[in-house]
């Protein structure tokens, strides 16, 4: 399913992840494009469906962390994205740091 690509635009990386959307990890899967863009799209079997899409460009931090319940650091899979305007997206991944660094790299790419 490439449906939410834009015309031309070329997935760089993929894999599983799970977005938090209040209390609701909502799985499905993520995709770094060519474009710019952070897209997470959502299985059938959630209650929330969107697909969210970021420009990297309206990204300020990308951090690693802990995924954590009941408050309890629990597994090293969380990655961490700040956004503008105060906004945090937080997923679940496996290869967070694979995440962290295609990512940085689409970011600041070397010239």
């Amino acid at each position: 399913m490439t449906q939410f690509l834009l015309s031309g635009e070329k997935v760089v990386k993929e894999g599983s992840a799970n977005l938090w959307k209040g209390l609701e990890a909502v799985g499905g899967k993520l995709y770094l494009t060519d474009k710019g863009r952070l897209v997470h799209v959502p299985h059938r079997m959630n209650l929330q469906r969107g697909i969210v899409a970021v420009q990297l460009s309206d990204i300020i931090d990308v951090t690693t962390g802990w995924t954590k319940f009941m408050g309890i650091p629990m597994l090293k899979n969380g990655l961490f994205v700040k956004l503008q305007h105060d906004q945090y997206q937080k997923y679940v991944v496996y290869g967070r740091e694979a995440w962290l660094a295609a990512i940085n790299s689409a970011r600041w790419p070397t010239c």
